[in-house]
């Protein structure tokens, strides 16, 4: 934790909400942070894993969030999962 006397900012940029049906809670997250990645049906344990490890490789080469975001759908497409279309970017 750090110390109250330091006037430090932390900034979130994203947050996944990597669960089932939850892209309404995506939404009102949306509100405050610039990018939110939320499921709007259930998802897969193999579809899950297929998007993040797309997504934080995209992320880790250095791309944009938005670059990930498409990186980890088609991984699931790539993988032979019909659920590519699950994952839902809102961007702030």
């Amino acid at each position: 934790m750090l110390p109250k006397s330091e006037k430090t900012r932390l900034c979130i940029e994203c947050v996944i909400l990597n669960a089932c049906y939850s892209e309404v809670q995506a939404t009102a997250i949306s509100q405050y942070i610039p990018y939110v990645i939320g499921m709007n049906k259930a998802i897969g344990d193999k579809a899950a894993i297929e998007f993040v490890v797309g997504f934080y490789s995209a992320l880790a080469a250095g791309e944009s969030i938005d670059f990930a975001y498409k990186l980890g759908c088609n991984a699931i497409a790539m993988a032979g999962i019909p659920e590519n279309l699950t994952p839902v970017l809102k961007v702030k």
